[in-house]
């Protein structure tokens, strides 16, 4: 790398679902939120304009490996964040550690990201699958026999095979079992078969291990065939967003339990901010944009306090 021009702009990298499955959750809205957070600090970082920019990935890693290249090459990028898909950041987390800048996962939230992945040139921010099955599975085997007994419907990409590995164990270690588990691709709009196994399993509990417009789908879906409203079967949802809760209304969320880690009415000051997002982008905020504006303010803090945003390594050790 080379010094940074005095007066060059210092340019942040916001890699994003814009078009796909997880654009509700992130997208748009967590470019509103960065900018939110640029303006609040006053523009300015270390006396030089700070400059957002921003790109679809598609939920592809191919894509994001070319986009983070080219912005790492050519716009000297100090801080990539956001990322949103797990697939995305485990296919950035090399080329971030070896250019030593810095990289947020926003809502990326596969376990593998803070375990064998994990890089001293990374922040996982808001939740990871770990932490979401760990909750959900607790809350519900700690009410004894009656939620014992599990089948589990998986979104068949990275983020769905780490909470189906971390609430399996988790699940079994407490005494109960899975007795059978599926996966359907992101983007499936069919799920008749996959509700009809969960049905027919005897399970106790149907865990819906998928997020977005995929789980909004299903919840519609399974209250269609009666999945958890015979007083037999609880559904389960580990990681249901603020995005998704808006889109299924109350007779079909009727009985979910669910764990989330942010709310925008959660206090005064999350309802104030939400408020504030709220008149820009027209919906209410989701925890991945609450994610983005509150992990780079904190980014801000630490360069601000080392003086240089050349160094990613030492500036995640000065966040933590």
């Amino acid at each position: 790398g080379s010094p940074a021009v005095a007066g060059e702009a210092i340019k942040i990298g916001l890699l994003t679902d814009m078009s796909s499955v997880l654009s509700s959750a992130s997208g748009q809205g967590s470019v509103t939120a960065a900018e939110m957070a640029i303006e609040d600090y006053g523009g300015e970082l270390l006396g030089r304009k700070i400059e957002l920019i921003s790109a679809d990935h598609q939920n592809k890693g191919d894509i994001g490996s070319s986009i983070a290249r080219k912005w790492l090459y050519e716009e000297d990028v100090k801080l990539f964040m956001d990322i949103t898909s797990s697939v995305v950041a485990l296919a950035l987390r090399e080329l971030v550690q070896e250019s030593n800048i810095s990289m947020i996962y926003g809502s990326a939230s596969s376990a593998e990201l803070t375990n064998k992945a994990c890089s001293p040139n990374t922040v996982a921010w808001s939740h990871d699958s770990y932490q979401l099955a760990r909750v959900t599975s607790d809350a519900l085997l700690n009410e004894g026999d009656s939620h014992k007994d599990w089948f589990l419907i998986v979104q068949d990409w990275a983020f769905g095979h780490s909470i189906q590995t971390e609430m399996t164990r988790f699940i079994e270690e407490a005494g109960g079992s899975v007795v059978g588990a599926v996966r359907h691709s992101p983007g499936t709009s069919d799920y008749a078969s996959f509700l009809l196994q969960a049905q027919s399993s005897g399970a106790d509990v149907v865990g819906l291990l998928t997020t977005v417009a995929d789980l909004s789908n299903i919840i519609k879906q399974a209250a269609e065939f009666g999945v958890g409203r015979d007083g037999v079967q609880s559904v389960a949802a580990p990681v249901m967003l603020w995005s998704d809760a808006t889109g299924l209304g109350t007779e079909a969320a009727q009985g979910l339990l669910f764990s989330t880690v942010w709310y925008w009415d959660l206090n005064p000051e999350a309802s104030a901010w939400s408020q504030r997002f709220f008149e820009r982008a027209g919906v209410m905020p989701t925890e991945a944009h609450a994610a983005a504006y509150s992990s780079l303010m904190h980014w801000f803090k630490a360069v601000e306090s080392l003086g240089s945003a050349d160094d990613g390594e030492e500036i995640v050790a000065k966040m933590k």
